[in-house]
């Protein structure tokens, strides 16, 4: 409850936060992505696994090597997932073919945020934001597609740590009394 709590109070700043500004002076919608980045501390990790003919013999190591890379950044990990989870998914899709296999992979994260539908005025609900973090398309030998893909996927949880420190920064120089709510 206390969760969703700062979910709300987070969104209603987001929403009010450009009704009442001076000019010049930054507002939180100008924050972007950052206000809701800066935030999250802790993810939930699925791997959508869509590839064929022994390319990814162990997709779950990916899952392993996405949590040591988020673990190592001192982000939590949860291991089942909500309506406000921030769910770090790592899709994958490919084939086998002669000479080898090609296999593509995405990382994103998902996170709900609130949404008023305009229908009425107390009627509201969850939107999916996503924030892309790495696309890659592969091709080689089927024995050695295994360990790039986890090297891959590795990077791109230093690349989610780097991105959430950067808007950590952001928030921290633009909205300092923002910060306070989120680091309770």
């Amino acid at each position: 409850m206390k969760k969703l709590a700062r979910i709300v109070a987070g969104s209603t700043l987001l929403i009010f936060s450009s009704l009442a500004f001076a000019e010049g002076e930054p507002n939180l919608l100008s924050a972007g992505d950052n206000a809701l980045l800066a935030p999250m501390s802790v993810f939930y990790i699925v791997v959508d696994d869509e590839v064929e003919d022994g390319c990814l013999p162990r997709p779950s190591a990916l899952k392993d090597k996405m949590e040591v890379s988020i673990r190592q950044s001192g982000f939590g990990i949860v291991e089942k997932s909500t309506m406000f989870s921030n769910n770090i998914r790592i899709s994958l899709s490919g084939y086998a073919y002669a000479g080898g296999c090609v296999v593509t992979l995405g990382t994103e994260i998902i996170s709900g945020v609130p949404a008023v539908v305009y229908r009425t005025a107390s009627e509201h609900t969850f939107a999916n934001h996503i924030t892309f973090i790495g696309r890659s398309l592969l091709t080689g030998s089927k024995s050695g597609m295994q360990s790039r893909l986890e090297k891959i996927v590795s990077e791109d949880g230093d690349r989610i740590y780097l991105i959430i420190s950067r808007a950590r920064d952001h928030m921290r120089k633009n909205f300092p009394e923002l910060v306070k709510v989120w680091e309770e």
